[in-house]
């Protein structure tokens, strides 16, 4: 079996996380502290050589992975994007206020945060709750996400 070393880095902030906006799907450009995490990160990581680069197909990543690399002391190895490692799709929440969108997803479970669903049940949870929620059914339930994700993880490993 071929070993295999990943690094998972988030995207730097964007005006939508500044503004404690859903963002799954939708984009938005990086702030000047988004950018300067990822110079960071890059700093951090400038003597690790890296054999390929993947990231989501949206330009927060692009740019996040972009930034990382234009740091690095060794050459710009392969760069890969992929829809299939998108953030998980909110639905018809994706752009509205985060506590909001949490609390009208967890109120009838006797949730108030997305913390309270996580820490008593899980993550995968309250991406089905969403997607319980959502009135158009849009948002990913999470086997419809950890398909997605792991459709791509398979083809790196």
């Amino acid at each position: 079996m071929k070993k295999v070393e990943l690094y998972l880095i988030r995207h730097g902030q964007t005006y939508i996380n500044k503004y404690n906006r859903m963002q799954g799907w939708s984009d938005s450009p990086l702030t000047a502290s988004g950018k300067s995490d990822a110079h960071n990160a890059g700093i951090y990581l400038r003597d690790t050589q890296f054999q390929a680069v993947y990231s989501s197909d949206t330009m927060r990543a692009i740019k996040t992975a972009k930034i990382i690399m234009d740091e690095s002391n060794f050459p710009t190895p392969e760069r890969r994007t992929s829809k299939y490692l998108r953030e998980h799709f909110y639905g018809y929440f994706e752009g509205d206020d985060s506590y909001r969108t949490w609390f009208v997803v967890g109120n009838p479970y006797g949730y108030k945060t997305l913390e309270d669903i996580a820490a008593d049940r899980s993550l995968d949870v309250a991406k089905d709750l969403m997607h319980q929620t959502d009135p158009y059914h849009d948002a990913e339930n999470a086997e419809q996400f950890w398909t997605r994700v792991n459709k791509n993880l398979s083809s790196i490993c």
